[in-house]
């Protein structure tokens, strides 16, 4: 019978997309918290954001010795793929919400 950590990390790895997001989530959520108490909004959060990202590919990829950064560790499989094509999409419907027809 698997330890409770490695059942942990069996459902982890199942749900990589779940995770990404729920990383991705926390990151700008600790990002905007940081920007408001730290530079009372001066610095502003998606800044701190895209710096966190940055930091955590760099080690990622010094931890793996990796092509693909922090997508090489199992368990945050799912944010290369978040990263990818998905990123993308997002961006195009996000950019389609902001259409006007009648421009």
């Amino acid at each position: 019978m698997p330890s409770a950590l490695q059942s942990l990390e069996i459902v982890l790895i199942k749900n990589s997309l779940l995770v990404a997001f729920a990383i991705m989530g926390s990151t700008v959520w600790i990002s905007y918290f940081l920007s408001n108490r730290l530079t009372r909004g001066r610095l502003h959060g998606s800044a701190i954001a895209i710096f966190i990202g940055l930091v955590m590919a760099c080690i990622g990829g010094i931890i793996t010795d990796g092509k693909q950064g922090i997508a090489d560790i199992t368990v945050l499989s799912g944010i290369g793929l978040m990263g990818g094509a998905m990123l993308r999409d997002l961006a195009i419907v996000a950019t389609a919400f902001g259409v006007k027809a009648e421009e």
